[in-house]
């Protein structure tokens, strides 16, 4: 089990320059992954989003990578003159044919577009991603690390709270067995003492106490509920991401013990549902952070 919250940081020394990568990932319900990098390397981006997508199966994955070095891997300032001397023409004569006083102002030509041209450094990309691969592959070793390490806390506490829930359910179970008991007993005697002095069948009698009963049995509500909790402990234990599964188990789990909840009549019960309830709803909580 992996928690979906981790930071890394790694750089990486190529040619002078150097590139620093920072991944950060936090709780989502799909993989998103969010990258920014410097614009002459922007290229690179659809390698980085696989190379994460292949190593992270969910959650907000935000990566930023910056390069910092040699002045010789600076972007460039390019000033096209053959076009600022056309611009300039152009003014000296609108000067001249409309008559407007003064000088040029060299200011007027930073304005103009495609004057003053910042052009990215040139990169071998090929080289530049073979290096960075290999820090993008060290940072995502270290988030998988860092998130295997959370993961084992959160099932720590998932397996207490989970047991809890199998405990209290054993509690309810055999409470209900003897509400439903003495319940059938009641009833019995209940009906026995309306027919007082009427002709009526006894095993009838009997029969639909027992009938009405059954409408509050648990039977099966606290089976499945067996059977989610197992499959939650499975889940839990395997390598693979189970995020999504263990959500769904976990309303699975919340819609039992409001059935079972609805149907009993005994404080005790109603006791014991609050508080698996509480249990289920901080299993959800916590199921939100788990990949």
């Amino acid at each position: 089990m992996k928690s979906m919250t981790a930071f890394s940081r790694e750089s990486v020394l190529l040619d002078g320059v150097e590139y620093t990568l920072e991944i950060r990932t936090v709780n989502g319900r799909f993989r998103d992954i969010s990258v920014r990098l410097p614009f002459h390397l922007r290229e690179l981006e659809d390698q980085i989003r696989q190379a994460v997508s292949t190593r992270i199966d969910r959650g907000r994955i935000q990566l930023s990578l910056t390069s910092a070095g040699l002045e010789t891997n600076k972007p460039n300032l390019q000033v096209n003159l053959g076009l600022a001397r056309q611009y300039l023409d152009g003014f000296a004569l609108l000067r001249k044919e409309l008559q407007i006083p003064g000088d040029i102002d060299l200011a007027l030509f930073g304005r103009l577009k495609d004057i003053l041209v910042v052009q990215p450094p040139e990169e071998d990309l090929e080289r530049v991603w073979e290096s960075l691969s290999e820090g993008l592959n060290r940072a995502l070793d270290s988030i998988n690390r860092m998130r295997l390490r959370e993961g084992q806390t959160i099932s720590e506490d998932l397996s207490h709270r989970v047991q809890m829930i199998s405990d209290l359910t054993e509690h309810i179970k055999g409470r209900s067995e003897v509400v439903t008991r003495v319940y059938v007993e009641k009833m019995t005697e209940r009906i026995k003492e309306l027919t007082s002095g009427l002709e009526a069948d006894k095993d009838r009698i009997i029969q639909e106490a027992a009938f009405m009963a059954e409408k509050c049995d648990i039977t099966e509500e606290v089976v499945r509920i067996g059977s989610h909790v197992r499959q939650f402990k499975t889940l839990m234990n395997r390598e693979e991401p189970s995020g999504r599964k263990l959500e769904f188990l976990i309303q699975e789990l919340h819609r039992e013990i409001n059935t079972i909840g609805s149907k009993a009549q005994d404080a005790e019960i109603a006791h014991w549902v609050v508080d698996a309830k509480s249990e289920i709803e901080k299993l959800r909580e916590q199921i939100q952070n788990v990949e």
